[in-house]
């Protein structure tokens, strides 16, 4: 299928989706086969908070390594958007082109999430001072081609109303007190959280490895996560977990790697 019609069936699938999250995985991995990039998020950011939901290659990185709106703010892509005064999609080569040049602590960044500069913005919403981004952010290894921008700037009407439809999926959807973990599935979020390995659970648990993969399996399934990222912001925007943000900064993150 060509990039129109793998868009056009994922706007189908996205509207018969039975929850947000499935919904907006569909969309990423739509948007993915439809550009030809590796990792596809969706950033939303104000001054003081970050929602995040991240699908496709490398592993996700643990929610304390995710940039902060102070590192979102002076990403290239953000200071390219404010600059010219547009919601158009831009690649950051072509901002960098413009005399942004790519600061050492955003380079920082973008080192230690294992990424490169070729990048694809697609906002979903008008910026403004209180909420300088909310849109797509598309990562490729190689460079974007300008079919792919074309592409969403044709398909960003959509984008933007598929995306209004999958936050009014969220407000209906499943609420916290719905959802019910065992002791041991509490535990084993925790260590989540703390960041071990399935080996490392199975020495803190003293059970086998294949009993924390089974829960593992059964906390995802509850959370509607497929990864240990997913189920962590998960827990930690609904309060269940603390939910650390870097240099003082506080907020919620939510994320999402398939891998």
């Amino acid at each position: 299928m060509d990039s129109t019609q793998v868009l056009v069936r994922a706007a189908a699938d996205v509207l018969e989706a039975p929850a947000a999250g499935i919904a907006r995985t569909r969309l990423a991995a739509a948007l993915r086969d439809a550009t030809g990039t590796d990792i596809v998020s969706r950033v939303s950011f104000t001054r003081r908070s970050v929602s995040f939901f991240v699908d496709g290659a490398p592993p996700a990185p643990p929610p304390h390594l995710l940039p902060t709106p102070a590192d979102l703010a002076l990403h290239p892509l953000t200071r390219f958007h404010a600059a010219v005064g547009s919601a158009t999609p831009a690649l950051m080569v072509d901002a960098l082109r413009s005399g942004l040049g790519l600061l050492p602590s955003t380079r920082g960044v973008i080192e230690r999430l294992g990424l490169s500069i070729h990048q694809l913005s697609v906002p979903l919403d008008p910026m403004s001072t209180a909420a300088p981004y909310t849109g797509w952010v598309l990562v490729s290894d190689d460079r974007i081609s300008e079919r792919a921008v074309e592409t969403m700037s044709v398909f960003q009407p959509l984008l933007r109303a598929l995306d209004r439809h999958i936050g009014a999926l969220a407000t209906v959807g499943e609420t916290p007190d719905e959802v019910s973990l065992t002791p041991r599935e509490k535990v084993v979020l925790e260590l989540l959280a703390d960041g071990l390995t399935a080996q490392a659970m199975a020495s803190r648990l003293a059970v086998s490895r294949r009993t924390v993969h089974k829960h593992l399996e059964h906390l995802y399934k509850k959370l509607g996560a497929t990864d240990r990222l997913t189920a962590v912001l998960w827990a930690q925007g609904r309060g269940w977990l603390p939910a650390p943000m870097p240099s003082g900064q506080s907020g919620s993150s939510d994320a999402h790697s398939a891998t």
